[in-house]
């Protein structure tokens, strides 16, 4: 499907935040509003810039993102060497993080990695960008590196990021059925993982519209989301990064970046880029931040 004749993503009215099921009864928002809240911390899922941040547009296009538009980005970098750049992924509570599993594929237990945040690029802004090194990762169970099902991970840093407007955490999905079929959503990525000169990198973000396909779908017991772009880039070049939506007024995660699917006839336009659904781990994700919080008392 050319570019020219893709359909845009759906409108939605001004009461109905992107992501949301719109058969949910008010009394039903309420609720779930009530029971599942973003930490309680009132800067959560929020940025300077909620319109781009949290796909809160209908237009599919791509720009370079300004500084603190996305606060909750982090990026997994090697320890030692010029610190190229691994995977792209989300702050979503103190020093806890989530990426892909495959980040750590081939991951050597004497192998450091350190997760940059704040100012990410480019590198002459040092004196703001923070570098946390990697003490725990927690890699689903069920992963497969083959297949990519599962590709999620829960990951600890040594340290806390000092909170600024230029540091913030995302929230999660609420616990929730959720329609994204035909939605607006913002996908964050590098230019170029293999620039040597870092100031030649760049963070990008592009508005890109949840689409299904034979090989994922949507339905709710699904594990993977996919998103289709309408501009251009390498897909062997970036860094990938997540899925944002808005849900309850905060910037949500609903993917985390597992797959790039890249069509043989015409890659520069119809790719389309897989997710792995964040909403189907929330229980997951929840353990796994508890046996990390209660090892860090044990100690």
């Amino acid at each position: 499907m050319d570019i020219d004749t893709m359909k845009p993503p759906k409108d939605v009215s001004p009461e109905v935040e992107i992501g949301q099921r719109t058969v949910m009864s008010p009394l039903d928002v309420e609720k779930v509003n009530k029971m599942f809240k973003c930490p309680s911390k009132e800067r959560f899922g929020q940025s300077n810039f909620m319109k781009t941040s949290c796909g809160g547009t209908n237009i599919n296009y791509t720009r370079e993102s300004k500084p603190k538009e996305f606060p909750w980005n982090a990026y997994l970098v090697k320890s030692e060497g010029l610190k190229s750049l691994d995977s792209g992924g989300v702050l979503i509570k103190d020093n806890i993080f989530l990426f892909a599993a495959r980040c750590f594929d081939g991951h050597s237990v004497n192998e450091e990695y350190q997760i940059k945040v704040r100012t990410i690029f480019p590198d002459y802004h040092a004196a703001r960008t923070q570098y946390l090194f990697v003490t725990n990762i927690t890699i689903h169970p069920q992963y497969s590196s083959s297949t990519l099902v599962n590709d999620i991970t829960v990951v600890k840093t040594s340290f806390e990021p000092v909170p600024s407007d230029g540091v913030v955490p995302i929230c999660l999905p609420t616990n929730s059925s959720h329609y994204y079929e035909g939605r607006a959503a913002t996908y964050t990525y590098v230019n170029n993982k293999n620039e040597t000169e870092r100031t030649m990198q760049v963070q990008k973000f592009g508005i890109l519209k949840v689409v299904s396909n034979d090989e994922f779908g949507l339905k709710k017991e699904n594990t993977k989301i996919v998103a289709k772009r309408g501009f251009q880039f390498d897909a062997n070049q970036i860094v990938s990064g997540p899925l944002v939506m808005k849900e309850n007024g905060d910037c949500t995660v609903i993917g985390i970046s597992s797959k790039l699917n890249v069509s043989e006839t015409n890659s520069n336009i119809n790719d389309e880029i897989g997710f792995t659904r964040v909403d189907q781990y929330l229980d997951w994700i929840e353990e796994s931040i508890i046996k990390l919080l209660k090892q860090s008392i044990s100690k």
